[in-house]
C-alpha cells in the first residue's frame, strides 16, 4: 500500500487484515485444503506443504510438486524415499 496520508494506510492495513482472516477462518488454508482432500498417499512437498503429483517421467514413474518458485521455475524438491 502506497500514500501520502498515515491514517488512511493504517486504516487500510486493519481492513486487509481483518478480511484475511475473516477469509482463513472460513475457508482455511490452501494446504489444509489439500491435506484434508489428499489421503491418496502421494508424499507431501517439504517446502510448498502441498501433496506431490505422481509423473510418468522417462525414466518411469516418480513424484513432483507442481508449484513453482519465485523464478518462475517448477519446485525441484523430491521426497527421499517413497514407493511409487
Amino acid at each position: 500500500m502506497t500514500g501520502d496520508n498515515q491514517d488512511e494506510i493504517k486504516a487500510a492495513g486493519a481492513w486487509a487484515k481483518a478480511t484475511y482472516e475473516a477469509i482463513v477462518s472460513r475457508y482455511g488454508l490452501k494446504y489444509e485444503q489439500y491435506q484434508k482432500n489428499g489421503g491418496d498417499g502421494a508424499p507431501m512437498c517439504a517446502i510448498h506443504h502441498v501433496p506431490m503429483k505422481l509423473v510418468d517421467g522417462k525414466r518411469g514413474p516418480f513424484y513432483s510438486c507442481h508449484e513453482r518458485d519465485s523464478e518462475g521455475n517448477w519446485c525441484s524438491y523430491r521426497p527421499k524415499e517413497h514407493a511409487v
